[in-house]
C-alpha cells in the first residue's frame, strides 16, 4: 500500500470525503448532529462541509427532520467510472453470455484495499438468486472473487493486506485461521479456482477465477440450495476459468501486450 505523503495530502478534500461516506452508510439520512459525531469534526466543521456538499448537488437537505442524505448526482461519479473503465468495456460481453449459459448471477471484482469491490452485476433470473449490487464491498479474505484476487499478489503484498484485515467469523463457515487463508489462497494459485461455501453469507457459495494481469476476478454466485455436484461443479469451473482467459486475451490484444 503505498505510504502517504503529507506534503500533497489535502485533509480538508479527505474531510469532505468522509462526510460523504458516512452520510451514504446511514439509511434514512443523518443530522448534522450525527455527522459530527461519526466523522469527528467538530459541529462548525460539520456545518461547513455538509452545507458546501449541498450546494454542490452532492448531499440532499430535509428541512422539516434537519437531516441529510446522499443526492442522486453521486451517481453519475459511479457511472463515469463504469463508462471509462477498460475492464468494464471489454469482460461486459463475455460476462453476459456466461450469465445466460450458467443462470446465475455473474459478477466482476477487483480489490480495493482490503476489500473485495463488485463492479459489475449480472443478475440471475431465477426466484431464489444470489445478487450481490455493484458497489458492495466485502472482505477478500473470506470470499471467492477476493481470494482468487490475492492469490495473484507477491507475497510481501498478500501478508500486508492480511495483517492489515480484521479477520471476522462471517458465518459458522468462516475461515478465519490465517494459515488455514493462506493455504486456501496457494490453492487458487495452483487450480485459479477459487470456491467460498457460506463462508461471507449464509445460504450462499460463489466460485471465482482471476483475470490475469489485472488485480481482478470473475465469480459466480448461487443459493446453496442449487449447489452443484462435483461434475456440474468441475464444468462450471472450467467454463469460468475459460471467460477469465478470454477476458484476459481480449485485454491483451486492446494493450498489445
Amino acid at each position: 500500500m503505498e505510504e502517504l505523503d503529507h506534503r500533497l495530502f489535502v485533509s480538508s478534500a479527505s474531510k469532505a470525503i468522509r462526510v460523504l461516506e458516512v452520510v451514504a452508510s446511514k439509511r434514512g439520512g443523518m443530522t448534522l448532529g450525527e455527522v459530527a459525531r461519526e466523522t469527528g469534526l467538530g459541529m462548525s466543521a460539520a456545518q461547513r462541509f455538509t452545507y458546501t456538499l449541498h450546494k454542490l448537488g452532492y448531499l440532499d437537505r430535509d428541512s422539516r427532520h434537519r437531516s441529510f442524505s446522499i443526492a442522486p448526482k453521486i451517481l453519475r461519479l459511479g457511472m463515469f467510472y463504469l463508462h471509462g473503465n477498460e475492464l468494464v468495456s471489454t469482460a461486459e460481453g463475455r460476462l453476459i453470455q456466461l450469465a445466460q449459459e450458467c443462470n446465475e448471477s455473474v459478477n466482476l471484482v477487483i480489490l480495493d484495499n482490503i476489500h473485495a469491490l463488485y463492479i459489475w452485476h449480472r443478475p440471475c433470473r431465477e426466484l431464489v438468486s444470489v445478487n450481490i449490487p455493484a458497489g458492495t464491498r466485502l472482505p477478500a479474505y473470506c470470499t471467492a472473487s477476493g481470494r482468487a484476487i490475492l492469490s495473484q499478489l507477491p507475497d510481501a503484498q498478500l501478508r500486508q493486506i492480511l495483517d492489515n484485515t480484521p479477520i471476522d467469523q462471517r458465518t459458522a463457515t468462516t475461515v478465519t485461521a490465517l494459515p488455514d487463508i493462506l493455504a486456501r489462497i496457494e490453492e487458487v494459485r495452483r487450480t485459479q479456482v477459487s470456491l467460498s461455501n457460506q463462508e461471507c453469507f449464509e445460504g450462499a457459495m460463489s466460485i471465482a477465477s482471476p483475470i490475469r494481469d489485472e488485480r481482478a476476478a470473475i465469480s459466480i454466485s448461487l443459493p446453496i440450495s442449487r449447489k452443484p455436484d462435483a461434475a456440474a461443479l468441475k464444468a462450471l469451473s472450467r467454463r469460468l476459468l475459460q471467460t477469465a482467459r478470454e477476458i484476459a486475451e481480449d485485454l491483451d490484444v486492446l494493450h498489445n501486450r
